[in-house]
Order: structure tokens, then sequence, then C-alpha cells
């Protein structure tokens, strides 16, 4: 999933993403659940679909809460930090740009 993301194929690791989730939802597997869920919200974003990618963000952040793991709950705030900053970024940087012109 990582290489096609890498590559762009947005549509293919979307896909292998989606794969993944229904797989560890099958046999029960929270931490694969979580990264499944992360990576899908990252790919997402990577289209620019925030929307999509907070959802996924937040469904990682319930599930993390549901389970009562500590260690996915973290890296799921982190995602949804991640994602704010980098949109605070570009906003500073459209500004920025706009200021200067």
């Amino acid at each position: 999933m990582h290489s096609y993301r890498s590559a762009g194929d947005y549509s293919r690791a979307l896909e292998l993403g989606e794969q993944t989730l229904v797989f560890a939802r099958r046999i029960g597997h929270p931490s694969i659940e979580s990264t499944a869920l992360g990576l899908i919200g990252r790919v997402y974003e990577d289209q620019g679909n925030d929307r999509k990618a907070l959802a996924y963000y937040e469904q990682r952040l319930t599930f993390a809460r549901q389970i009562g793991d500590l260690s996915i709950e973290s890296e799921a705030l982190f995602d949804s930090a991640d994602f704010y900053k980098a949109k605070a970024m570009l906003k500073e940087r459209a500004q920025c740009a706009h200021s200067r012109s």
C-alpha cells in the first residue's frame, strides 16, 4: 500500500487499504485495523480529500478508545494533529503569498 501511495496510484492504495481493513476486522486484529484506518486516511489526505481523511482519522481514534489501547490512541491523535498542522501551514503560506502580491 505504501509503494502505491508513494507512486501516486491512490486508487490501488485505497483498494489494498480497504482489503486490509476487512481482513483485520475478520480476524480481530486491532493493530492491523488501526494501521489500515490511518493509512487510508493518509491516502485521502494525499489526494486532497480532507473530509474523508479526517473521517478515517476519527474512526481510528474512536476505535482506539473503544478497545482501550493507549498506544493506538496516541497514534490516532498524532494523525489528527499532523493533519491540522499541515492545513495550518498551507493556509499560512497562502496568506504570505497573497500579501507579497
